[in-house]
């Protein structure tokens, strides 16, 4: 009976030791198997990848050869930090703060804050490193150019703003580690090194700009310290060789941030130094000229011994209108008139054409619309025919007063469709986009527009051009160093004594023609005659070098 017993006992601990072990095979094959899925997710969840952005460089903005208009240099700088133990990871640390890859630029404050916050085993150490600084006091070209602001307080301007898709590099590289719900890192897993997906970014732009010549251009304008405004293009291909705006302004100085003192006087100047000029439209004063002796050429309205008698002032209606200084020319035609640059005489020749004449001539010229440039320019004005009805209206528009704007590089188009007689080209700011390999992504070709008169017409008005220069009011133009033709330009302001003074012409040097115009604003005795005088003869001194 005992032995019975015994064994029921034995039997029962048996089951129970049966029963508790196939609960706990059966939870964890619960727990394994059925919701496996769920809780790893679960335990995922507790931890996350932790990421550290830093720059991935910003691409460059050349010249024509392939030089940094920018003047984008290294600087050295010690960073002084707590390695990681980890050696892997502090090699990809390194390799990204010493700028190798897409070259990315690191603030000394992020350094620290990546090395502190990864670390494990603490030892102190330093980092002799380069931090990469967008643009130097060298840089040129910057209306051009314009700039971005390593704050981003405000958006960027020039072709920095038109090609800001192009110039971004992507997304920043990272370094990334796995950390739990608290943050702390979780042991054994390591860190990513993560990349841009896209490797040829960032993209560069070249432009058409010539450092050396937009460096001429620079410091001649600087010498004079005035408001200006300088175009240099290559007449048969549109090519803008050089565009300056004085004011030259300092992107180094607008990168690294201006304090409110500083940007109040920049906007204060009245010369206005974050204005491109170069785009801007003002009256164009005589240089509009050329558009009434083309008109008359290319109509046959004017027989080639058609004299007019300049006394040295016009009635037109109940008003009298003077030539410059109320001198009296005497008997003159068309080519005299246009040397002599004589009031009298366009606004008596404005009436013999007509108003639907010079407006149409204007139009062939391309005055009074946009270029076409990747820059925000202004279109100028030319007035339609209805915007003119009285003779006063028609006798200041000859003259390129009243209702006529024009930028600086719309008559320099004007003068290098002289140039190619009669042939249109469009300007051309930028040639092409590459990526950060060479390699050519974008192509932008330089185009041909329609004839804007014919040939014969133009070789004639180069002739009438020339007089400009050998005998009129463009003589300061006359050089050793070059050949020029061309036409001064003063348009009146509001302010008594206070003209804008203009010259657009065509230099040739070593048999090579270059279009250009200078626009010196708010000039009392100086010559925008002179300033050009002094561009072309150091253009020609480079091309002796």
């Amino acid at each position: 009976m005992q032995r019975v017993q015994r064994q029921r006992r034995i039997l029962l601990v048996f089951s129970l030791f049966f029963f508790a072990a196939a609960i706990l095979t059966g939870r964890v094959f619960f727990l394994q198997i059925v919701t496996g899925y769920s809780y790893a997710w679960e335990s995922v969840a507790q931890r996350s990848l932790r990421y550290d952005y830093y720059p991935a460089g910003r691409g460059q903005i050349l010249d024509r050869n392939g030089k940094s208009l920018l003047d984008t240099h290294w600087v050295p700088v010690h960073v002084f930090f707590t390695p990681l133990v980890d050696e892997e990871t502090n090699d990809i640390l390194q390799r990204h703060v010493e700028g190798s890859g897409l070259g990315q630029v690191y603030a000394l404050s992020d350094n620290e804050k990546l090395l502190a916050e990864l670390g494990n085993t603490p030892r102190e150490g330093v980092v002799s490193t380069f931090s990469k600084v967008r643009y130097g006091r060298n840089a040129l070209a910057s209306h051009v150019t314009g700039y971005i602001q390593r704050s981003g307080a405000s958006g960027p301007t020039g072709l920095e703003k038109s090609f800001s898709t192009e110039l971004f590099a992507g997304r920043p590289f990272s370094l990334a580690a796995f950390v739990d719900a608290r943050g702390s890192l979780v042991p054994g897993l390591g860190y990513r090194d993560l990349r841009s997906v896209d490797q040829a970014r960032p993209y560069n732009i070249i432009t058409t700009i010539d450092s050396e010549k937009q460096r001429a251009v620079e410091q001649t304008l600087a010498r004079e310290g005035k408001s200006a405004a300088v175009v240099v293009m290559e007449p048969r291909t549109g090519d803008i060789l050089a565009m300056a705006s004085y004011p030259q302004l300092n992107s180094w100085e607008m990168y690294s941030g201006v304090s409110s003192l500083r940007m109040r006087e920049l906007q204060n100047d009245p010369r206005a130094p974050f204005v491109n000029k170069a785009i801007q439209q003002y009256p164009p004063g005589s240089v509009f000229k050329v558009v009434l002796a083309a008109a008359a050429l290319e109509s046959g309205l004017l027989g080639i011994d058609e004299h007019y008698v300049c006394t040295g002032s016009i009635v037109v209606g109940d008003a009298v209108i003077s030539c410059f200084g109320g001198e009296a020319h005497g008997e003159v035609a068309l080519q005299e008139a246009l040397a002599l640059s004589c009031n009298s005489y366009f606004i008596w020749l404005g009436q013999k054409l007509g108003r639907q004449a010079i407006t149409a001539a204007a139009e062939r010229f391309k005055l009074g619309i946009r270029t076409g440039i990747p820059l925000e320019e202004r279109a100028g004005s030319i007035p339609a025919v209805a915007d003119l009805p009285f003779l006063g209206n028609l006798a200041h528009f000859s003259i390129g007063q009243g209702q006529v704007l024009a930028t600086p590089l719309q008559l320099t188009r004007m003068m290098a469709i002289i140039a190619n007689n009669g042939l249109d080209v469009y300007p051309r700011l930028v040639s092409e986009i590459i990526d950060n390999q060479g390699r050519s992504v974008r192509r932008y070709p330089a185009y041909t527009g329609s004839r804007a008169m014919q040939p014969a017409v133009a070789r004639r008005l180069k002739t009438m051009l020339a007089s400009v220069v050998e005998s009129g009011t463009g003589q300061v133009v006359q050089s050793s160093y070059f050949t020029a033709i061309g036409k001064t330009g003063t348009a009146e302001t509001s302010r008594q004594n206070i003209s804008h003074s203009w010259f657009a012409g065509i230099a040739e040097i070593n048999g090579k023609q270059f279009a250009a115009t200078v626009f010196l604003e708010d000039s009392r005795d100086s010559s925008a005659a002179a300033i050009f005088r002094s561009v072309m003869e150091q253009i020609a001194r480079q091309a002796k070098d």
